[in-house]
């Protein structure tokens, strides 16, 4: 437990140093650009050049720019991730409204990622060399070369404006939303804490078509490291062992080869996790998902610089958190690996 203790302390303290990297660039970067925020945030009005200083004081872009970079990374180490120019209010408070979105609808795109990726491996491992092998293997290296927006954009048309089966986008409707009061803002958990199944089913409809074409992206990579990994445990001598015992095929299968092939796709769990909050940009933009991943975008086009930073940084933050509980996970797992 000592150990487990000092690893993660470890891993933390290496953070900081990235995510102190990560600040910089972006704020370099941002004041580098072409672009006034101030003039962005009139919305290109004829104003007097002097209520545009007014406008860059009030937003601290009259400072010299280390001053700025200062001010900010002081106010970051207080919890304080600056003042939105866009609508004047906590960075922070408006990234934890929109935190929950983007948290729930990675969680059930990697949950479909997870079940069709390594389900699908699985089968085409079995029935190595056989059509539904070579026909899974089509599935794996199609869906991971579909372009992801071109994807969501077919969800869109067959399923929702087509067939009418799903909603375009939103995490509900108009009237559930202006009756709805939620308690964690996670929507399919607050509907099941307050026992409305019918507000469950809603949510979920919402959460149908984003999810998978996060998910089914992910599925592709993740099905050819299972099907790479099963050949390879199916081949060893324990495997054989089993069978030889009189052992039954499926129990074989999933309690000796899939169980130790699931192992290694650990390891990329964390970078297929960071994959698919980078997917999550294009598929909130998509649907309309009310997400950090489209606050970011959002802000790029207001020139909002503190929500830009702020939401930044908080995608760091869930990657390497991901990564961390990732790799304590992997050495419980894997008695072979140590902290």
């Amino acid at each position: 437990m000592d150990s487990l203790w000092q690893y993660i302390v470890q891993r933390v303290g290496s953070t900081i140093p990235m995510l102190l990297i990560l600040i910089t660039v972006v704020f370099l970067i941002l004041r580098v650009i072409p672009g006034d925020p101030a003039q962005a945030m009139l919305g290109g009005r004829n104003v007097s050049a002097e209520y545009i200083e007014q406008v860059r004081e009030k937003m601290g872009l009259n400072k010299p720019i280390p001053q700025q970079f200062i001010d900010y990374v002081g106010g970051l180490l207080r919890g304080d991730f600056g003042t939105s120019f866009r609508t004047d209010r906590p960075v922070l408070h408006e990234l934890m409204l929109r935190v929950p979105a983007t948290l729930e609808l990675a969680f059930y795109g990697m949950a479909i990622a997870l079940l069709l990726g390594v389900s699908t491996g699985a089968w085409a491992a079995v029935y190595s060399d056989t059509y539904i092998d070579h026909g899974l293997r089509i599935f794996h290296i199609g869906a991971f070369a579909v372009p992801l927006f071109w994807m969501g954009l077919m969800f869109q048309i067959i399923f929702a404006v087509f067939l009418g089966w799903l909603p375009v986008g939103n995490r509900l409707n108009a009237l559930s939303m202006a009756t709805f009061d939620p308690i964690t803002r996670f929507y399919t958990l607050d509907a099941l804490i307050k026992g409305d199944f019918q507000l469950f089913w809603e949510a979920l409809k919402h959460l149908i078509l984003p999810a998978l074409t996060l998910g089914i992206i992910q599925a592709g990579l993740l099905g050819r490291m299972t099907r790479a990994n099963m050949l390879e445990i199916l081949d060893k001598d324990y495997v054989k062992t089993a069978r030889s015992k009189g052992l039954k095929e499926r129990f074989v299968i999933y309690k000796h080869a899939l169980r130790n092939a699931l192992i290694p796709i650990l390891t990329v769990f964390g970078l297929q996790f960071a994959i698919l909050i980078g997917g999550a940009v294009l598929t909130e933009t998509i649907y309309a998902w009310p997400g950090v991943a489209r606050f970011l975008i959002t802000s790029v086009n207001a020139r909002d610089f503190p929500s830009i930073q702020g939401a930044i940084v908080m995608i760091a933050i869930f990657i390497t958190t991901i990564n961390l509980i990732v790799d304590i996970i992997y050495a419980q797992v894997d008695p072979r690996v140590k902290y």
